[in-house]
């Protein structure tokens, strides 16, 4: 019999050791056909279900296909599942770092000037200049620093934020991200006007929103790890004590210890910052719990 036999054919097969390709279960070889040959066969079980097929000898028939349960061709493979979870997070991981390198590009751009060590003013935020048609100036500010230490303090506090934060979805990230942003401008204008005079620029008041969302996410996301949720607590409650002493104050944090200049800080953008991460945080958290 030729290997291209079809199954109708295999079913006159006589030949104990012949071993179909296309079929998805084998016979015994022909050597062990002919120690077995003359005792009694034993149907083999696959996971303690009915046996797939039967092993015939010494000239009975093969059975068919349509034998098989119909269970063996429907059973899904954990396989699949593993894989698909893993594009997933392919995915995720994949849109996150595209995420971080559009950032770092945007902080590169704007601070090309302090390469000669003179700030972009033309990209800070600037009511009067914002009011007169200068609209880029509400997307560039946050990315714009007076100095290579300002540049640096804030540039790594916001990308180890922003990387770390557990919303998987982009639009989550955004969204929290583009809320911090809002309230360290809205605030300001709001109780700073000082801002009318030398303008904003600076992500420290983006930072302070995205750290509150992680102290959020902390202390609502481990249920179960009793630590981390008190951590994300005390986080929360000490980042509010920060912004609230300083708007007492009328300046940063420990502003004495700074080892570079960082222009003249508006203390509002920190609280402004941290509210609009709150905010976010609570929206999206809201929502979850809606749709769960």
């Amino acid at each position: 019999m030729k290997p291209n036999a079809t199954l109708n054919n295999l079913k006159n097969l006589k030949t104990p050791g012949w071993r179909p390709r296309t079929a998805p279960y084998s016979l015994c070889s022909p050597k062990e056909s002919k120690q077995r040959k003359g005792a009694p066969s034993t149907p083999p079980a696959f996971g303690g279900s009915p046996p797939l097929r039967r092993r015939f000898e010494g000239g009975q028939k093969l059975a068919s296909l349509e034998q098989l349960p119909s269970s063996f061709s429907k059973r899904p493979l954990r396989s699949s599942v593993v894989e698909g979870e893993g594009g997933a997070n392919t995915l995720n991981s994949k849109s996150r770092g595209f995420e971080i390198r559009l950032c770092i590009i945007a902080l590169a751009l704007c601070n090309l000037g302090l390469i000669k060590g003179v700030p972009a003013t033309n990209l800070i935020f600037a009511p009067e200049a914002v009011a007169s048609g200068e609209w880029w100036r509400l997307l560039t500010w946050p990315f714009v620093h007076v100095s290579p230490y300002h540049l640096l303090l804030d540039g790594i506090a916001f990308l180890l934020l922003y990387s770390g934060l557990n919303d998987p979805r982009s639009v989550g990230r955004i969204f929290q991200l583009l809320a911090s942003a809002a309230g360290s401008l809205l605030l300001p204008l709001w109780l700073a006007p000082e801002i009318y005079t030398i303008g904003l620029c600076g992500l420290s008041g983006v930072a302070h929103g995205l750290f509150a969302v992680t102290a959020l996410e902390l202390a609502t996301d481990n249920k179960k790890d009793t630590f981390l949720k008190k951590a994300g607590i005390l986080l929360l409650i000490g980042v509010l004590l920060k912004c609230t002493v300083e708007m007492a104050a009328g300046q940063v944090f420990l502003a004495s210890l700074h080892l570079g200049t960082i222009g003249t800080p508006i203390v509002a953008t920190h609280a402004g910052g941290a509210l609009g991460g709150i905010a976010a945080f609570s929206l999206l958290w809201l929502r979850r719990q809606s749709a769960a």
